[in-house]
């Protein structure tokens, strides 16, 4: 069991050490905000397609 956790508790360091020296948070931000500027138009689209159904409701 202590194998284990000493196992988990080295991936977890070697993870976090990656994520900090290959500019994780950077790469974080950008998929953030990429997401963001994906869904806004999408938004968009869906009303739009809801109010020509005649999905009065949604739109």
């Amino acid at each position: 069991m202590l194998r284990k956790i000493v196992a988990l508790r080295r991936v977890l360091y070697d993870a976090i050490g990656h994520f900090n020296t290959d500019d994780g948070w950077a790469m974080a931000s950008h998929l953030a905000i990429t997401s963001l500027m994906a869904l806004f138009p999408f938004l968009i689209f869906a009303t739009t397609l809801a109010s020509f159904l005649g999905a009065q409701a949604f739109a």
